[in-house]
């Protein structure tokens, strides 16, 4: 990664606290560079898994339910990939 470990951080911060609407594009991209930094983390420590160690800090909800979600989700998308509605209520 081309950012040190606490700008990305900073950014991801501030662009998920702020009121205001990124790019698509760009907050994907964000989001995706902050995730893939909290695996290499994780990689590093004692966690079995490091994708879901990633995920449940992702978000600040040390509880994993952020991951879990997505997880359960991802899952029932290997079986329907088409399915738009999983995602939808992936979100309530």
């Amino acid at each position: 990664m081309s950012r040190k470990t606490d700008s990305l951080y900073t950014e991801a911060d501030h662009s998920h606290d702020s009121a205001q609407f990124v790019e698509d594009a760009t907050n994907v991209q964000t989001g995706t560079e902050y995730l893939a930094l909290l695996v290499r983390n994780a990689q590093g420590t004692a966690a079995t898994d490091a994708v879901a160690a990633a995920y449940i800090k992702y978000r600040g909800v040390s509880n994993g339910i952020y991951y879990r979600k997505i997880k359960a989700c991802a899952d029932r998308l290997k079986d329907d990939p088409e399915n738009m509605q999983l995602l939808r209520d992936m979100v309530r």
